[in-house]
């Protein structure tokens, strides 16, 4: 990725990718991440999922459709990092600044 100019860009990675390592790679060639988020990274998910239980989401936007003889709804929440996780993960995940949630629903 070095060899990358991601200035300004907004690189998106897989679970896979949710490494310390690589997002602060990302900041330092001062490039924006968004990341998946799942057990690869337990503490940090753990705080995530109870951050979204013991806060109101500042964000709520949803919606559905209805295609392959089904609906399907999608909520997207946002919290921000800063008030809703400890001050460590903050200082660990280099650039950590908006948890966002997405909830599928299929019918």
């Amino acid at each position: 990725m070095a060899q990358l100019d991601i200035t300004d860009a907004v690189v998106t990675i897989d679970a896979m990718g949710c490494q310390i390592a690589v997002l602060r790679q990302i900041r330092q060639q001062r490039g924006h991440y968004l990341v998946a988020l799942k057990g690869n990274q337990g503490a940090l998910l753990e705080e995530v999922e109870c951050a979204f239980k013991a806060s109101k989401a500042q964000e709520v936007s949803e919606e559905w459709e209805y295609a392959r003889s089904r609906f399907e709804t999608r909520t997207c929440s946002i919290l921000s990092a800063a008030s809703s996780i400890d001050a460590s993960f903050i200082k660990s995940w280099s650039g950590l600044q908006t948890l966002v949630k997405i909830e599928s629903v299929r019918y």
